[in-house]
């Protein structure tokens, strides 16, 4: 199946983003999710160029390569809500609330607890406070 998540836009990926976006692929792991490099396998890419990961190939939880920084041109993510959907989720939202011009749309609806419930959970949990739904197909 093709769930899919859209963005366009500039991001600025500073020690401040780089260090949250960390913090969302930890506690995704110790949730249980794992998170590996591009081609799921390996360690994620989290540079100030690009940060760049999948889920698990070797338990058939990746898909298609989230990767974000290297363009600010419209590109997509394809996750077919598998695990790491959630931490591909609550990245854009993270991206969106620090970057205006970021933006993000997405099959799912936002405040859909069960398109988007596993994204806003990590980043509230992570970060506490309100996930910012309201940034998603704005």
């Amino acid at each position: 199946m093709g769930y899919t998540h859209y963005f366009e836009g500039k991001v600025n990926l500073d020690e401040s983003t780089l260090a949250s976006i960390q913090l969302l692929i930890d506690q995704a792991q110790k949730q249980g999710i794992a998170i590996r490099g591009g081609l799921g396998s390996g360690e994620p890419e989290v540079t100030s160029e690009r940060v760049r990961f999948n889920g698990d190939a070797s338990t058939d939880d990746d898909y298609e390569t989230f990767s974000v920084g290297d363009s600010s041109a419209w590109t997509f993510c394809k996750t077919a809500r598998r695990p790491y959907d959630a931490v591909v989720g609550s990245v854009l939202l993270l991206l969106a609330s620090l970057n205006p011009e970021f933006v993000v749309t997405s099959d799912g609806d936002a405040t859909d607890p069960g398109d988007w419930g596993d994204a806003t959970t990590l980043f509230s949990s992570t970060f506490d406070m309100a996930a910012p739904v309201e940034l998603v197909n704005r």
